[in-house]
């Protein structure tokens, strides 16, 4: 049973290790814009981001954790292997959304998310976005990265996976497990408030670089992922021919014109905002120094 705490503690640690290590390469590869600001400016990014690197840790242990449970009953190395390889086909995914997103980042001027996933779809026009040497560092260095932490890991972690026997007093072990597993849902959410942790959650600059920097891109790819609307309107529930005579039905000039409101001139103000996601209003989990006045009639 210890053993096995030790093991969830240290890979815990293993992977806050590995974002902070992250928030580094993206420090040190736009650092042109990062050392326009002091040392303390840099170190505030690393203590406000660490909320979304928790987050992130968390939802790697998720599948860990969950075969935790049925795992007291057992011995041997299959937690090991299956740790193993689950860890390494996560470092791989998260150096390469961690290269791509620097060298992105240049370009679009937002942390990487679900927008740069849809490309995928066609790698030719992609491909032909970027240089042979941009296409090349990033191989080298998603490489790199990747093997940097694999050895990390079988150095660290792995070591300590070894020697898991079947726990005895497995009813209590099975409940710890499982409340250990439930408590997840709290760092995941970034507390026990109603509203989950998003990505505006870390900012605290005036300046949207350092708020960048605190950003997790990791868990901000995996979050726009999972949230990310549907390409297609789900809303259609009739026939095109139908919706159009219910659209010029709505244009004809003529009858009674019903008045709904006493006063010819209310005091009313729309806003219409076309092509404006909610990534870009902070009301709405978004960027809050985008839009500071449309922010306030909100509030």
């Amino acid at each position: 049973m210890k053993k096995r705490l030790i093991a969830i503690l240290a890979y815990s640690l293993f992977w806050v290790a590995f974002f902070i290590f992250a928030r580094l390469f993206f420090i040190a590869t736009h650092y042109r814009e990062a050392f326009q600001f002091g040392a303390g400016t840099l170190a505030a990014t690393f203590v406000h981001g660490i909320k979304l690197d928790i987050s992130a840790t968390s939802y790697i242990l998720i599948l860990p954790l969950l075969l935790m449970i049925p795992g007291v009953y057992f011995s041997g190395s299959w937690f090991k292997s299956f740790l193993k390889w689950y860890t390494y086909l996560i470092i791989i995914i998260s150096a390469i959304i961690t290269v791509s997103d620097s060298l992105l980042y240049k370009y679009w001027g937002f942390r990487m998310d679900y927008t740069a996933l849809q490309y995928l779809s066609t790698p030719k026009e992609a491909a032909a976005s970027v240089t042979l040497l941009q296409m090349a560092s990033v191989t080298i260095a998603v490489i790199l990265i990747s093997v940097l932490f694999i050895i990390i890991y079988n150095r660290s972690v792995n070591r300590l996976l070894n020697g898991f026997e079947r726990v005895r007093l497995w009813f209590p072990a099975v409940l710890f497990f499982l409340l250990l597993f439930g408590s997840l849902i709290i760092p995941i959410r970034g507390g026990v408030g109603i509203a989950p942790i998003n990505s505006g959650t870390v900012y605290f600059s005036d300046d949207i670089f350092i708020n960048h920097t605190a950003v997790n891109v990791t868990w901000n790819v995996g979050s726009s992922v999972f949230n990310r609307k549907p390409a297609e309107n789900p809303y259609i529930f009739g026939g095109h021919e139908e919706a159009v005579k219910m659209v010029d039905s709505l244009t004809v000039k003529g009858g009674e014109i019903v008045k709904v409101l006493n006063n010819p001139r209310p005091n009313i103000l729309f806003i219409v905002l076309e092509s404006f996601g909610s990534a870009l209003v902070g009301p709405l989990g978004g960027d809050s120094l985008t839009t500071p006045n449309l922010n306030r009639y909100v509030n």
